[in-house]
């Protein structure tokens, strides 16, 4: 009867972070694929306010020509409004975050339980992750709405972490993880 090895005490922490990592991945992936409709709500909402500023106190006898959109309101749709191209690139990357996380947790259970070729497999996620962060603070960026820049500050924060974790895993011994002649 073999036992199982215990894992060194670098693998297990990191193994624990990436469980919490990726659980937070399937979170905020479901939000990124929300983010349309959340955009949809919003403008409906704002139009909403708008047209409650905007109607007078009294009702006119007579009927007035269009007036321009009041500077507040023209503000808001513009701090909400999105490129055509965003709503279908968040979904997108919603999906793949999601997937990153789903890996991540499940390499990072494999790194707990020491299994042979476990430690690629956890950085070859974060490296993925990493470039998926990196990419998601870029489009949030030129996207320049409200909703994109936490996607932007998620991003960034998401890919410091990533790499921090990588380089860690990098630099420890992971002489346990490789393939086993058996």
């Amino acid at each position: 009867m073999t036992t199982q090895p215990k894992p060194p005490r670098w693998a297990l922490i990191l193994g624990m972070l990436g469980i919490c990592f990726g659980a937070f991945g399937l979170l905020a992936g479901a939000q990124d694929i929300a983010m349309p409709y959340l955009f949809t709500i919003q403008k409906q909402a704002i139009a909403t306010i708008s047209r409650s500023f905007e109607e007078p106190a009294e009702p006119q006898s007579a009927p007035t020509p269009a007036e321009p959109e009041s500077e507040w309101s023209a503000a808001m749709h513009a701090l909400v409004s999105s490129p055509p191209w965003y709503p279908r690139y968040a979904m997108g990357m919603g999906i793949v975050r999601t997937l990153l996380g789903v890996a991540c947790m499940l390499v990072s259970l494999a790194l707990i339980s020491v299994r042979p070729g476990a430690d690629f497999l956890f950085m070859l996620t974060l490296g993925l992750s990493a470039a998926r962060n990196l990419t998601a603070a870029g489009m949030g960026l030129a996207a320049g709405t409200l909703f994109s820049f936490w996607a932007m500050a998620s991003g960034l924060i998401g890919f410091m972490l990533d790499v921090i974790l990588l380089l860690v895993c990098a630099a420890c011994d992971r002489k346990m993880y490789e393939p086993r002649g058996e």
